[in-house]
């Protein structure tokens, strides 16, 4: 999906979708971690990336309990809606995400981060 700023989404999906989707700063960061990575990627090493993107810290600095609670809030919330948006695919029962179009939604992280 390629679009200039000013002209809407090709497909359908609303800019507003997008920004209420992006609101959620693990679901940005997830996002930017997603869009970094080799498919698939393993939902603890997803959740240990967003935790130390949260904290500005390195990913070895984060805690174990701290990886376990955002895992947690991933895989009940955030990858949910974002596999709804079609951004990715997650794999509930394997714990992996693939990534089917994260660049179309990586493109707007800055913009939701103002």
């Amino acid at each position: 999906m390629t679009y200039e700023i000013n002209s809407p989404p090709s497909d359908g999906q609303s800019i507003d979708a997008i920004c209420e989707l992006l609101a959620d700063d693990r679901r940005r960061f997830a996002v930017s971690a997603l869009a970094e990575r080799e498919p698939p990627v393993a939902l603890v090493d997803l959740a240990r990336d967003v935790a130390a993107r949260k904290a500005e810290t390195d990913v070895r600095d984060v805690p174990a309990d701290r990886v376990e609670e955002v895992a947690a809030s991933l895989h009940h919330h955030h990858l949910p809606k974002l596999d709804d948006y079609g951004g990715i695919a997650y794999d509930a029962e394997t714990k992996a995400v693939d990534v089917a179009e994260i660049e179309s939604l990586s493109r707007h992280v800055p913009a939701a981060e103002r």
